[in-house]
């Protein structure tokens, strides 16, 4: 069964706690869409021990992508994000590519199979 939107919701309360304290979560294939992408990013602000992120092969769209990007600008412990297969679009890279500009800490970001064109490269 797929974690969706309401389960990240579920998800978030822990992130926010950082009890147990995760350095690797796993969301690949969970039909994760842009409202998900949200909740999770906002649980981000107050955790500092989340390292690998892994979203690949959900459904995150440029919205969610931006998210992701509000919250990396100021995020201190996420070094790895993997949004493979999330159509996010030139407008999601193009909102990631500014908010990696402030970040120091990501240091590896999968985006295969997510329509960039020209525009987004």
């Amino acid at each position: 069964t797929a974690v969706g939107d309401e389960g990240v919701a579920a998800l978030g309360h822990i992130l926010r706690r950082s009890a147990p304290p995760l350095a690797e979560l796993h969301l690949r294939h969970n039909t994760i869409g842009p409202e998900g992408a949200g909740t999770l990013s906002e649980s981000l602000l107050d955790n500092s021990t989340l390292r690998w992120l892994f979203l690949g092969w959900n459904d995150v769209r440029p919205e969610g992508a931006e998210r992701l990007a509000d919250v990396l600008r100021s995020n201190a412990s996420v070094s790895f994000l993997d949004l493979d297969g999330n159509d996010i679009g030139p407008d999601g890279i193009s909102a990631l590519t500014f908010a990696l500009r402030e970040n120091a800490t990501v240091d590896t970001l999968w985006l295969a199979n997510n329509d960039l064109g020209l525009s987004g490269m």
